[in-house]
């Protein structure tokens, strides 16, 4: 996967209108053009509901937005079901529909006005860790703790992620697939009982499933706030993407795992935009700066300038679905303003 200070996205955006978005991304973005999640369109296309399609025992309340597992003790048949599904790769069992993925479909239909620039297309999906945390079970606890519904969700959005990519590859041949894991801010600050090892096991055990069915994928996870790191630098991603805005310096606290992470190829996303109303005082300049900032941080660190240049993506700090439709899409443009800026000035 070729650098140079590129521009990535994070998928969410706050738009309602799939063609609108789908066509600024494919104008802006010639190398690594992405699906847009449009979580305001609907409430199925909210992170944790967009891909629970043919995961059992899951239960939607559209009408209170409400989410939650049953118990799966309760129906061993329908369990059986999914497990031999998964277990003979029938992708389509575990398909993302149009009306949980209209950006998905949109950009599929926009295929044949991709770049003649392109490297690959981008596609995401909510991890494990994230995904079992945040929705509960009939008790009302994190799934997480249950560990047949840990095992559960694992296997289901495995499986979503090979359907994706297989879909993803009837666009562009290349894919790269960001794993989406906000929940990982949770490690280590004490508000939750998580044993670190376990999330470091079960993520990079996801990342290594969809590796064995598609080896040539470039597989990046993103956190949008602090973490331990070494649970990203040690799986088998491609890439860290991480609010580098905000918490820039955070990875060099993981020298070692770092030096290693790059050593063997990896890639950072710098999410140097911010992804808030901070944007609406800031220019590229001002960016530009923090980022120079930051960079010359990692020389001290050890890395040379040609070397940082080579495993370098410029991204924003999170999805823009939270804000404003005029915002995100300044967000957009900033993105792509200052990787041609870096491109060309370091």
């Amino acid at each position: 996967m070729k650098c140079n200070f590129e521009p990535i996205l994070i998928g969410s955006f706050p738009h309602t209108n799939s063609k609108q978005i789908t066509s600024l991304i494919i104008r802006t973005l010639t190398k690594y053009p992405m699906w847009a999640q449009l979580p305001n369109k609907s409430f199925k296309e909210s992170m944790y509901v967009q891909y629970s399609e043919g995961i059992p025992f899951f239960s939607i309340n559209e009408s209170e937005t409400h989410i939650s597992f049953s118990n799966p003790e309760n129906d061993p048949e329908t369990l059986m079901e999914f497990i031999e599904s998964a277990e003979n790769k029938n992708k389509n069992k575990f398909a993302i529909s149009e009306s949980f993925a209209s950006g998905l479909y949109e950009f599929y239909q926009n295929k044949n006005n991709l770049s003649s620039e392109i490297e690959a297309v981008k596609g995401h999906i909510t991890g494990p860790f994230s995904f079992a945390l945040a929705v509960p079970d009939e008790n009302k606890r994190a799934s997480w703790f249950d560990l047949n519904l840990r095992d559960i969700i694992k296997t289901g959005l495995t499986m979503k992620a090979l359907w994706q990519i297989e879909f993803l590859k009837q666009i562009y041949d290349e894919v790269v697939l960001f794993i989406d894991e906000p929940y990982l801010a949770s490690v280590g600050s004490g508000m939750t009982a998580i044993d670190k090892n376990e999330v470091k096991e079960e993520i990079a055990s996801f990342i290594t499933n969809i590796k064995s069915e598609y080896p040539d994928i470039t597989a990046g996870v993103h956190c949008c706030g602090n973490t331990d790191w070494s649970i990203i630098l040690d799986s088998p991603a491609d890439i860290l993407s991480y609010d580098a805005y905000t918490y820039g310096e955070s990875i060099l606290s993981y020298k070692e795992d770092l030096m290693k992470f790059i050593k063997r190829g990896g890639k950072i996303a710098w999410g140097i935009i911010p992804t808030s109303q901070i944007i609406n005082g800031l220019s590229e300049a001002d960016i530009i700066s923090q980022l120079t900032i930051l960079l010359k941080e990692m020389e001290k660190a050890g890395f040379g300038k040609e070397e940082i240049r080579n495993f370098s993506l410029i991204s924003p700090a999170c999805g823009t679905g939270s804000l404003t439709e005029s915002e995100a899409e300044k967000i957009l443009l900033i993105t792509k303003k200052t990787s041609q800026i870096m491109q060309t000035s370091v």
